[in-house]
């Protein structure tokens, strides 16, 4: 019987070569069987999509009706039967204004919110109150001055209406696991040297 050959092939290392001529055999060369701990790839959380998509749909309907609201009380149209648009023309101008200011600002922070800016957060937190604020302002003075007590009413639903967006908000991006899902894109951001 002849001995086997020990050529190596060409694209074997001389280190490995001369492990295999030495009789080490296969075994020296092998990887190892058990490939010790590993890790699944991280998975990025899909409530960033599904909140600014919610976020986007109201927001753009806020700056709708703000603007609406502001051209109706530029042009005079909102004066019939709310007292404050007869006493107050200029600052219910104003707040729808600044109404609008507010969506178009939380619009932005919604959209940026889909790409996972690590700054949306603030911004959303800072809009969701400044909301919360102009619409205890809008009530006081649009409806609250009202003596008919079923637009009070109204007022008051519309007004509980109204903050459900903000008030969310103010919830959702406080909690430990959405601060933590936020600072990951810090994290990210960073490392990419954005």
């Amino acid at each position: 019987m002849s001995e086997p050959s020990m050529e190596m092939p060409p694209s074997m290392s001389v280190e490995v070569a001369e492990t295999v001529a030495a009789g080490a055999g296969a075994e020296a060369i092998a990887p190892p069987t058990s490939p010790g701990m590993l890790s699944a790839p991280e998975r990025e959380s899909a409530w960033p999509t599904a909140v600014g998509i919610v976020m986007i749909v109201l927001t753009a309907g806020g700056a709708l009706g703000s603007s609406g609201s502001f051209v109706w009380q530029l042009l005079g149209l909102a004066t019939g039967e709310m007292e404050a648009g007869r006493i107050w023309p200029r600052m219910m101008q104003a707040l729808a204004l600044g109404s609008f200011v507010l969506w178009m600002v939380w619009l932005t922070a919604a959209i940026c919110l889909l790409l996972r800016k690590p700054w949306t957060r603030r911004v959303l937190l800072a809009c969701a109150a400044a909301k919360l604020i102009l619409g205890g302002v809008e009530f006081t003075t649009t409806y609250a001055s009202v003596p008919d007590l079923w637009t009070t009413v109204f007022g008051g639903v519309w007004l509980l209406i109204a903050s459900a967006l903000p008030v969310f908000t103010l919830i959702w991006f406080t909690r430990r696991g959405v601060r933590a899902a936020v600072e990951s894109w810090r994290a990210r951001a960073g490392a990419a040297g954005l």
